[in-house]
């Protein structure tokens, strides 16, 4: 969610402003939302097993 509405928003501005083709930018903005993703994916585990040694 925090790739397709921030980093994309933003991206997406840039590319509108530098006439950039629309593949380019889903390209780019994939990248970005996967990595959020993989990153939220990889505190979200980090976190659970941190609650459960913890317990």
């Amino acid at each position: 969610m925090a790739g397709l509405f921030w980093v994309a928003t933003a991206m997406g501005i840039t590319y509108l402003f530098e006439r950039k083709s629309i593949k380019l930018f889903l390209i780019n903005a994939g990248y970005h939302v996967i990595t959020f993703t993989d990153m939220g994916f990889i505190l979200g585990i980090w976190k659970l097993f941190l609650n459960d040694e913890i317990k």
